[in-house]
Order: C-alpha cells, then structure tokens, then sequence
C-alpha cells in the first residue's frame, strides 16, 4: 500500500512551501492548483464550465480571473465549481500511485477525500501573516479577504494528524517539514 499524505491550510499559510520541500526530498508531489491548471485546458472540462459559467468562457478558454472574482463572492457559486472540479482532481491523486506522494489541497473535505490520503497535515498560520504573505505576492487586499473569506483553516483542525506552525522563520519551518515527512515516511 503506498503513503498518501495530503498537505492543507488556508491561502498563505506556506502548502506550497511544504511542497517544494517534499519534492526536494525525492518525493512524489501533486498539486490540486496545478492539476485545476490542467483541467483548464482541457476542452471537455471548459465545455462543463461553459455550461455553469457561461460567462467565464471565451473562445473556448476560461477567463480564470473572472472565474475567481465570481466564485470567491458567492458561496453558492463557489460550491457549484467545487463540485464540478473536486472529483476530477481527487481522482487524479487517488489513481497516483507513486510512493510517497504528497498532495498540497487547499481545500479539503474529509467526506470527498475518503480512503484517499494516509495522513493530513495542517499548514497553519495567523490571519496577519497570512495577509502579509499574500499582500507580498502582489495580492490585492479585497482578493485576499475574499479568498480567506472563503476558506476556514481552523475547520481542518479536527481532521489534521499533524498541525504544523508557519509563522516564524523560513529556515525554521522547512526543517520541521523535512523532519515530519521523514518520519512519516520512514520504513520499518
């Protein structure tokens, strides 16, 4: 059996960066960003969004700002994409089966992600260092607020096996990711 484990936490709180140091370790890494990234090129899923949103498609392409604009205000909407786009990317980690594989999945449902992944590790961080990681990346602060809006990171306490602090140094944070992952990792 191979050892899914899945890496979580709201915008900004470093997933990515936990990503980036599992693939450093050798490790099988997928990201539910980039595996949406492909989907957006992919004709039968932007002919599904074209029928939900109709306007968020133009000459067969997504406008994937427009995308997010509208489904970062409306709850509803929002849950409409999800799940449209939810399954297929579960499907693509779940027939993964490279091992380890750490899968970065910013948003994560306990009952859609069933049986997928071995371990859930919580990326946390405060709301400010959140903001200033994002504002940093050139984040418009309504974008911000809307994406926090949201997500709730906090809800994903229950679910991690592990918790994982990201507010002090870079340096600091790796190392305790690398640490983690081999441990989880590790063989008898």
């Amino acid at each position: 059996m191979s050892m899914k484990i899945a890496i979580v936490g709201g915008i900004g709180s470093g997933k990515s960066e936990a990503l980036a140091v599992a693939r450093a370790l050798g490790m099988a890494t997928l990201s539910a960003d980039e595996i949406n990234g492909e989907l957006l090129e992919s004709a039968e899923y932007i002919a599904r969004l074209a029928e939900l949103f109709p306007f968020a498609v133009k000459d067969g392409r997504a406008d994937r700002a427009t995308l997010a604009r509208h489904v970062f205000s409306d709850d509803g909407e929002r849950e409409k994409l999800n799940a449209l786009a939810h399954p297929l990317i579960l499907e693509k980690i779940r027939s993964d089966m490279r091992d380890p594989l750490v899968a970065e999945v910013p948003v994560f449902d306990k009952d859609e992600a069933e049986g997928i992944f071995d371990v859930v590790v919580l990326i946390s961080a405060s709301e400010a260092v959140r903001r200033q990681r994002l504002e940093k990346r050139g984040m418009s602060a309504e974008d911000i607020s809307a994406r926090m809006r949201a997500q709730d990171p906090d809800a994903l306490l229950h679910i991690a096996d592990y918790v994982l602090p990201n507010e002090q140094s870079a340096d600091d944070f790796r190392k305790r990711v690398e640490s983690l992952l081999k441990k989880l990792t590790e063989t008898d």
